[in-house]
């Protein structure tokens, strides 16, 4: 073997050895040796309000940087009377919100959220980071916390501004991964959500109103199981697409502002072999429309993890 082929073969090994950190990201199985379902318009729908709860949290990155105005830290707020949410301005630049929603509570087949999430504003490089981590735990009884139904979330975004971007206007890069995984509190696999997400997109905005370019891409993968009560109910796996043929309003990001994705999508979806293709329309009141059914925006859709 030559230096070459050494070289390349040692690059290899460090590539495939570098993955996420288990502990930062679940890991994902391979979705065929789960439970599959074929592709329909109602599992496109219910994948959708998924992909695009995603896109609302966006603004928990944005909201800190643009619309604080706190000329130095500490400070800690929180979202209202009796929020299970606290925000610290740990320093000029950066946020952490702790939840710990539902930990003292003793009734029967509770439900507890406990996670952080962490936003940073690089002004050398005009980036925003935000990252988060999020256990859901739903309780049958009062079953102890290593058997309850809990699923594990991350979420990993950047928002890189171009140049020439102010604190009022201008254009900005985003990517955002978030995965999700059903497992006990002693790590064990259950049956249950088990997917990743992956958003590349532009965002521009322009006295005070932020909107997605069309052409923003979407990639869902994995298996989609209901929330809470539905939480044993499939509703969709394989590979789900979608892409933005116009512009996708997310509105102001004002303080109290909850946001609701507007407007059209092409969307794809395979597995078992089979595919489908639509197009579905979001608007801020009505929720997502596709083939003639609607699912409406959850009633906690910004204060779910």
């Amino acid at each position: 073997m030559n230096l070459r082929a050494i070289n390349i073969a040692i690059l290899l090994l460090l590539v495939t050895g570098c993955g996420l950190n288990p502990n930062h990201a679940p890991k994902l199985p391979d979705v065929e040796s789960g439970p599959t379902v074929k592709p329909s318009l109602s599992s496109v729908s219910h994948v959708a309000l998924t992909v695009f709860t995603e896109l609302s949290h966006i603004e928990r990155a944005i909201k800190p940087v643009f619309k604080t105005n706190t000329p130095a830290p500490p400070t800690t707020t929180t979202r209202g009377p009796g929020s299970c949410q606290t925000t610290k301005h740990t320093a000029i630049d950066t946020f952490e919100t702790n939840w710990k929603c539902g930990l003292d509570d003793t009734s029967s087949g509770k439900k507890e959220i406990e996670g952080v999430e962490k936003v940073h504003f690089d002004s050398s490089q005009q980036t925003l980071s935000y990252e988060a981590k999020f256990q859901t735990r739903n309780f049958v009884d009062r079953e102890p916390r290593a058997k309850a139904h809990t699923l594990a979330q991350s979420r990993q975004l950047t928002i890189t501004f171009e140049k020439g971007a102010t604190a009022t206007s201008g254009i900005a890069r985003l990517k955002l991964i978030s995965t999700a995984s059903v497992k006990f509190g002693d790590a064990t696999i259950k049956i249950g959500s088990n997917w990743k997400i992956i958003v590349i997109g532009k965002m521009v905005y322009n006295d005070n109103r932020w909107t997605l370019e069309p052409g923003t891409s979407i990639s869902f993968s994995g298996v989609l199981f209901g929330l809470d009560g539905e939480r044993a109910t499939l509703h969709a796996s394989g590979d789900h697409n979608f892409v933005s043929k116009s512009s996708i309003d997310l509105g102001t990001f004002d303080a109290g502002s909850c946001t609701k994705p507007a407007g059209l999508w092409e969307a794809s979806a395979a597995s078992l072999g089979q595919k489908i293709e639509t197009t579905l329309e979001t608007s801020e009141l009505g929720g997502i429309v596709s083939g003639g059914s609607n699912l409406n925006w959850p009633n906690d859709l910004c204060e779910s993890p």
